[in-house]
């Protein structure tokens, strides 16, 4: 089967792990014939030497303007599409931009539509160009959506959701559940950072996005010292020069915290498992979510997790994780507190960890396996099962 994955879209954060885990697995499928499109900045995470490994590769260049973004991958995708005649197009980490002739699979990553209830912005006044912002982007997000031939997904919780809030038809969405990737694996085998094992260190392993919520880190911070005198401190992994971290560094100076959050900018997917492995606790205070690998990480990793009460980490969690009102600081500061204070039920967490991963999870390799015989699927006009 010959088939043509679009990466072009894959910016940041857990995009470009994704990205580069569906690269890796490609590679080691040589039964189909794989063609690439590559995103300026997976591109720069992918090295020249491993092209060899596809049929053909192309590499888009950094465009940073929303727009020069689009247009890149509109005139783009479907000359590669008319030079490649595949058989199958796979967007991953959709939903897709262009409409393909072939058959097409798209993954599906933006919660904003699908929690009309919860307001990303909740708590942080002034902020009516975001808002606009957020508006425009989501009316391109839904003309997108209701393009799409056929939907990837990684929980049942979203595949509702898109039937009930945006009609979207439970046939043509395919449920893969998420896993950590092959790199992660091998990762956490390495020994880890820097980080000083004399303090409780807590891992926020996120990009900036409003709806990741991570301005409450230094509030979280703030009440963590009036619980506890033990040093700790909130690693977090955002671009030194980012306008996001700008805000959450200045939250913590006037909250007196600035000693207790550290960040060592965005983290090398290779090196991602190491820092797991270095931290005590991972905390994920985000509003809305697709899916997520921390979560999945952190249940290989052997680290507690704390994150939000909502239905979404629920379902992937169960009951490996403490769960707080994500517009709650002394809530997830208590909850922290607990994972740092109580080792029986830290160690609970961790067990519940493991049992939680076997049965929830795929491995990588099932997991693979699994998107593998979706695609297959769709190529020749199989739905998805009820």
């Amino acid at each position: 089967m010959k088939v043509l994955l679009d990466c072009s879209h894959l910016q940041t954060g857990g995009a470009l792990q994704v990205g580069l885990a569906t690269l890796d697995n490609a590679a080691r499928t040589p039964e189909h014939e794989w063609h690439v499109v590559l995103s300026g900045r997976l591109a720069a995470q992918f090295p020249p030497a491993r092209e060899k490994d596809f049929a053909s590769l192309v590499r888009l260049p950094i465009r940073n303007h929303p727009l020069a973004k689009y247009w890149q991958i509109v005139r783009t995708l479907p000359e590669v599409e008319k030079r490649v005649r595949p058989d199958i197009v796979y967007v991953v980490l959709g939903p897709p931009k262009w409409r393909s002739r072939a058959p097409q699979l798209a993954g599906y990553a933006v919660p904003h539509l699908l929690y009309p209830e919860t307001d990303a912005f909740a708590g942080r006044a002034g902020l009516t160009r975001e808002r606009i912002y957020l508006a425009l982007f989501l009316m391109g997000v839904r003309h997108d959506l209701h393009q799409a031939q056929n939907l990837v997904v990684e929980t049942e919780t979203v595949r509702k959701r898109l039937e009930a809030v945006e009609g979207f038809p439970r046939s043509r969405v395919f449920v893969v559940r998420n896993s950590y990737s092959p790199q992660f694996e091998k990762a956490l085998g390495r020994d880890g950072s820097s980080a000083p094992r004399d303090r409780f260190s807590v891992f926020v392993p996120s990009a900036y996005y409003h709806h990741k919520n991570l301005e409450i880190v230094p509030k979280v911070a703030a009440e963590l010292r009036t619980l506890t005198d033990r040093p700790f401190e909130f690693v977090m992994t955002l671009p030194e020069s980012e306008r996001g971290w700008h805000r959450i560094r200045d939250l913590a100076r006037t909250l007196g915290v600035e000693a207790s959050i550290r960040n060592v900018g965005p983290v090398p997917h290779q090196d991602i498992g190491a820092r797991y492995r270095a931290s005590d606790a991972v905390f994920l205070p985000t509003l809305l979510e697709c899916s997520t690998a921390v979560y999945p990480e952190s249940l290989a990793a052997g680290v507690p997790l704390v994150t939000s009460a909502i239905d979404f980490a629920r379902e992937l969690c169960r009951e490996a994780a403490l769960y707080v009102d994500p517009h709650a600081p002394r809530e997830a500061a208590a909850a922290l507190h607990r994972v740092m204070t109580d080792d029986v039920m830290r160690q609970r967490m961790i067990a519940a960890g493991r049992e939680v991963l076997a049965m929830s999870y795929p491995t990588p390799e099932e997991r693979w396996s699994t998107l593998n015989a979706c695609l297959q699927d769709v190529a020749v006009g199989r739905p998805s099962a009820s």
